[in-house]
C-alpha cells in the first residue's frame, strides 16, 4: 500500500482526510451546511473548491468556521446551532436599496436571502395540512405512485399519497424518480448535485 501499512490503507486515508492538518474537508463540509441554511455557500460552487470554482465571499469566516467545527469534534448539531443563532440568520429579508446597489447578488448578506422550499418539504406540507401525514419514524421505503409498472426495471407503483409517509421514505430509483418530487426541485438521482 502507498501508506506504508499492511492492508488496504483505507483507515489511514480516512484519518488523512479528517485530519486537523487538512482543513479542506472541514471547509467543504462547513460550506455545505452554510449553503443549506443561507441558500448559497460562502464558496458559491460547493462541488468545486479548486481553481475553476468561485472564491469564498468571506474567506476568514470560512476558515474560522472550519477550525471551530474541528475543535468541536466535527459536531454538525453544534455548527447548525451556531449558524442559526447568529445575527446573520436572524436578520430581516427586507432589502436596503443602497446595499443592493453595492452588492446586487447579496454575497455580503446585507439581508436574509429568500429561498425556494424543497420538493420534499412541499410534499410533506401538503400531507400535513390535509391531515394525512404519518409522523412515524423508520420503516421500509414506499414505492412512489406510477402510471405504469415495469417489473424488469423494478419499477412498482405505490399508493397515490405514499401511505402518508414523509418524503424521506419515498423510494427514489434511477430509472424513474417520483414524479411529484421531480416536478419541483428534487435533484436528478443520476448525477451528483452539490446545489439544487
Amino acid at each position: 500500500s502507498g501508506f506504508g501499512v499492511s492492508g488496504s490503507g483505507r483507515r489511514e486515508l480516512a484519518e488523512l482526510v479528517a485530519s486537523p492538518a487538512n482543513p479542506l474537508t472541514a471547509r467543504v463540509f462547513v460550506n455545505r451546511i452554510w449553503s443549506w441554511i443561507f441558500g448559497t455557500g460562502l464558496v458559491a460552487t460547493p462541488s468545486d473548491f479548486g481553481r475553476l470554482g468561485d472564491l469564498p465571499s468571506h474567506p476568514e469566516l470560512l476558515d474560522y468556521l472550519a477550525g471551530h467545527f474541528m475543535e468541536n469534534g466535527w459536531s454538525v448539531k453544534r455548527l447548525i446551532r451556531d449558524l442559526v443563532l447568529s445575527s446573520t440568520f436572524g436578520q430581516s429579508s427586507r432589502v436596503d436599496e443602497k446595499a443592493r446597489a453595492r452588492d446586487p447578488d447579496n454575497r455580503w448578506l446585507h439581508h436574509f436571502p429568500s429561498q425556494r422550499l424543497e420538493a420534499e418539504a412541499i410534499r410533506d406540507a401538503v400531507l400535513a395540512v390535509s391531515g394525512r401525514l404519518d409522523p412515524r419514524l423508520y420503516g421500509p421505503p414506499i414505492d412512489p405512485h406510477r402510471q405504469n409498472e415495469d417489473s424488469q426495471k423494478r419499477l412498482f407503483s405505490g399508493p397515490l399519497d405514499g401511505a402518508g409517509r414523509r418524503s424521506l421514505y419515498i423510494k427514489v430509483t434511477l430509472m424513474e424518480p417520483p414524479k411529484f418530487l421531480a416536478t419541483f426541485n428534487q435533484p436528478n438521482p443520476k448525477i451528483s448535485t452539490g446545489r439544487r
